[in-house]
């Protein structure tokens, strides 16, 4: 009984060790520590959690994959392995399967504003925008103050040809953007190409709307933030 009770602290350790390194981006060493408390306790489901996340740090998704899995498997009624899964396969453009995955988190967890960006972004992948707007509006219920579900959102409406609510979520994810920014008195505004790339998509709107002054100032806007785009770009 002493054997074993050593066997588990030893591994909590490694695995609450591995954790702390995940958490200071050292993902070589903690892979290698989550590892070793797998080899010593296979039922651990929070080593194969934070070995997932350091696998997709890195951009090994194949792995990261498999740790998702085997991390459902010994927590079935966790929807994070299948939110995590939904995005490596939005990444690598699998987007039937990302929406597979999401769906399954979405069932666990409904109020996870995450999920459904993901898989809105998987629909909007696949042409359907009405789908992809109807989740990244659940997303935003859920995170009124996430930028990217504003901007995606916008873009959904955008190819709706739906201008009007594209530009009043295109203003509301520059406002978001820029609220973050930080400003240094009598200095101009900090160059930030996210933003860059909402008053290009801002200067289409507007042209959209017959609107060529303000598309205009909003293409100067959008190099001043290092993104370049010329009304040929329209479309």
């Amino acid at each position: 009984m002493l054997l074993w009770v050593t066997q588990v602290g030893a591994q909590e350790t490694l695995t609450q060790k591995g954790e702390a390194l995940y958490r200071q981006d050292k993902y070589s060493e903690a892979i290698t520590l989550l590892t070793k408390a797998i080899e010593v306790n296979p039922k651990d489901d929070q080593a194969f959690r934070f070995r997932s996340a350091c696998y997709m740090s890195t951009r090994q998704y194949k792995e990261s994959l498999a740790d998702c899995a085997a991390w459902s498997a010994l927590s079935p009624r966790e929807a994070r392995p299948f939110e995590r899964s939904a995005w490596i396969y939005v990444a690598t453009g699998e987007y039937k399967r990302s929406i597979e995955c999401a769906d399954k988190a979405i069932e666990r967890d409904p109020k996870n504003g995450d999920t459904y960006g993901y898989r809105g972004a998987a629909k909007f992948k696949l042409g359907d925008l009405a789908g992809a707007l109807s989740d990244f509006s659940k997303q935003i219920e859920f995170e009124s103050d996430c930028d990217n579900a504003y901007s995606n959102r916008a873009s959904c409406h955008y190819e709706l040809k739906q201008y009007e609510p594209a530009l009043a979520d295109t203003n509301q994810a520059i406002a978001i953007l820029e609220s973050r920014l930080k400003r240094v008195p009598d200095e101009p505004p900090p160059v930030d190409t996210a933003i860059g790339e909402l008053y290009v998509l801002r200067s289409r709107i507007h042209l959209k709307m017959g609107q060529k002054q303000l598309a205009e100032q909003d293409n100067k806007k959008a190099m001043f933030h290092g993104v370049f785009a010329s009304f040929s770009d329209e479309r």
